[in-house]
């Protein structure tokens, strides 16, 4: 009985870790002058090439100039916007499906500090406020942290199968020390540009390392590495996970 549990979680991983796709499209909004403004975009990749979006900046604004991009999934703006009476907003227009896909938008305007909006999926429409809010930024990256913890249950199940194969308290907190140290080195690595890896494939290696925890307490051999020494597993996975955890901080400005 305990074996068909795991199997169907074995099928449950993999179809959820395979469909993931919670980064967030990350836009930056730029004061240059008192009437000209750049506004930047940068879409997940996770976004098919058909159903990129068209990011425009509203309220009596007029375009400037379009920079040069390296990639259909960046872009950047120049807008004119005369009349500061008028409100700005961002209008974010998918042309086929909106992906439920979040939105951070940093803001930087002269004279004031950096200040980070957040809109949930299916908003179209993000409102430029007219003074800077300082304690916007704490507010706007808890919403979005909660809101990955709630929707990357694949990731939290990957800790339940960890802890199922460790067992035991000392095995446990072994394991668990072991992930948050490779973790934070590879991290670490990864935000000081040491070295670094393609978001694409260090998601399909994540995947398939649910997969293998998963298919260990399927297979209940208790002679394997896995099961001897969780540990080494949770070690090896966590330089991994902390590869793609940079990955996504590098995908929404962090």
């Amino acid at each position: 009985m305990t074996r068909i549990f795991i199997v169907s979680l074995l099928f449950f991983l993999v179809s959820s870790a395979l469909g993931h796709d919670g980064m967030p499209v990350y836009l930056e909004f730029n004061e240059i002058s008192d009437s000209e403004y750049e506004l930047a975009w940068r879409i997940p990749s996770s976004v098919q090439s058909t159903n990129l979006p068209t990011v425009s900046l509203e309220g009596d604004c007029d375009e400037q100039k379009t920079l040069p991009a390296t990639t259909r999934y960046r872009g950047k703006r120049i807008y004119e916007c005369v009349d500061r009476e008028v409100s700005l907003q961002i209008s974010l227009s998918f042309p086929r499906t909106n992906p439920s896909l979040s939105t951070i938008v940093l803001v930087e305007r002269s004279g004031f500090r950096s200040e980070f909006l957040y809109a949930g999926p299916g908003v179209q429409a993000i409102e430029i406020p007219s003074s800077i809010n300082e304690k916007s930024l704490l507010t706007e990256y808890s919403k979005l942290g909660l809101e990955h913890i709630l929707r990357g249950y694949d990731h939290l199940l990957f800790v339940l199968c960890v802890v199922w194969l460790a067992f035991t308290f000392n095995r446990i907190l072994l394991a668990v020390t072991g992930f948050t140290i490779a973790h934070s080195v590879t991290l670490g690595l990864a935000a000081m540009e040491v070295f670094a890896l393609e978001i694409e494939p260090t998601e399909a290696l994540i995947a398939l390392s649910i997969v293998f925890v998963a298919a260990e307490l399927a297979r209940q051999n208790r002679a394997s590495l896995s099961w001897r020494y969780p540990v080494v597993v949770s070690s090896v996975f966590g330089l991994l996970h902390g590869f793609g955890f940079a990955s996504v901080l590098e995908e929404i400005g962090l």
